[in-house]
């Protein structure tokens, strides 16, 4: 049985204000989340990105909203191989 994630994503609503905080997305439709868009201050805007751009499972590389990119293993959506 495969999972099956809106094409507009999974809006997360960490602190319970009715606004979501994080968007997280299937682009290849194979059923994993492989990007997370994310607010960390509340602004309403994305500050950061996360993506696993080889679709293996784990987060390779970050984007923040000034531009910055880091590459490198950020570990899976699931947590259990988070460094």
């Amino acid at each position: 049985m495969s999972t099956q994630i809106p094409a507009d994503g999974i809006l997360v609503d960490t602190d319970d204000d009715g606004y979501a905080e994080s968007i997280a997305y299937d682009t290849n439709d194979d059923g994993a989340i492989d990007l997370i868009e994310a607010d960390s201050d509340d602004d309403g805007y994305t500050d950061i990105a996360v993506a696993d751009t080889d679709c293996d499972g784990i987060f390779d590389t970050a984007v923040d909203d000034q531009g910055n990119v880091e590459v490198g293993d950020f570990g899976s959506i699931d947590g259990s191989d988070a460094v």
